[in-house]
């Protein structure tokens, strides 16, 4: 029996944290560092000690579609005891990284062997209310920083609820492209593009263009917007990215992995707040509610 494909979104740890400061100030620098429960709910307190702590975010492809594993953990537990989790512990003295320690840990809860495993990628470094914290993506390199700026708009599949241009629309968009580039080459030639082996309608082209040409155009007044209220440019850019993609955290020191948006003047939160509704709603559908013929009609 074939095995089932296990995608692995793996949440990992740093080096725990320490400040040869007074604990207060200690605190306070950690919570303006690091993004997690505090900066969701105030009444949660940063631990003064932040141990290291990997889990897994199993993705399992059945052929009913792809699967997310949860662990219920049992009730005579000493610790969250009846909790439903991820599989995943506190790193030990023998583990190598964060995913050695989130690979052993889902093979002792679960019984999942590594060999079954396929890392694709890890989750942005936060601080849960237990005082465990995950790696951030900004110690990456500087490779990891363009790269996200760029999947930001790419968003997902067509059938995906996620935000951004998508990619269907790139691939309408190539398509249309390398036919164009073909009829530059030989201008008596007959060329269509191709979309899922079936040729793409006139209109669809337009279409795609069109919701190109008004992401581009939201996304630039959007950053501008940002920048005349006092954001700088890594900030403003991939704020008006997260936001108009709907991805969360954008990049740089005030925003990114270890900041938060809570510390962004008001004005600022409700320009990212309409980039959010708009790209929610895949641009066309506000624009049109906001046209006085559409009421008319």
């Amino acid at each position: 029996m074939n095995r089932p494909f296990i995608a692995e979104l793996l949440a990992g740890s740093l080096p725990r944290l320490r400040d040869p400061l007074d604990p207060e100030t200690a605190v306070s620098r950690r919570r303006s560092r690091l993004r997690g429960d505090h900066v969701v709910d105030a009444r949660v307190d940063v631990p003064e000690i932040l141990r290291n702590a990997a889990v897994l975010v199993p993705l399992i492809d059945h052929p009913g579609g792809m699967n997310v594993l949860l662990t219920l953990r049992t009730a005579g537990l000493p610790h969250h005891a009846g909790q439903v989790a991820f599989p995943g512990g506190r790193l030990d003295d023998t583990d190598r990284d964060p995913v050695h320690t989130a690979l052993r840990e889902a093979e002792e809860e679960i019984g999942l062997p590594p060999g079954n495993v396929d890392i694709v990628g890890r989750l942005d470094d936060y601080i849960t209310g237990t005082g465990y914290a995950t790696a951030a993506f900004d110690t990456w390199g500087s490779f990891a920083m363009p790269m996200f700026l760029m999947l930001m708009f790419v968003g997902g599949c067509a059938g995906s609820t996620t935000c951004g241009i998508k990619i269907f629309r790139f691939q309408v968009l190539y398509s249309a492209a390398r036919s164009q580039l073909s009829h530059l080459l030989q201008p008596h030639g007959v060329f269509v593009p191709y979309y899922n082996q079936r040729p793409i309608p006139e209109e669809v082209i337009v279409s795609v263009l069109s919701f190109f040409f008004l992401f581009g155009l939201i996304l630039a007044l959007l950053s501008m917007g940002l920048g005349l209220i006092g954001l700088d440019f890594v900030t403003a850019l991939s704020g008006a990215a997260s936001a108009l993609s709907n991805v969360g955290p954008g990049l740089g020191p005030t925003i990114g992995p270890a900041g938060t948006y809570q510390t962004l003047p008001d004005a600022a939160k409700w320009l990212l707040c309409a980039g959010m509704l708009l790209g929610r709603l895949e641009l066309f559908t506000v624009l049109v509610m906001l046209s006085p013929n559409f009421w008319r009609g």
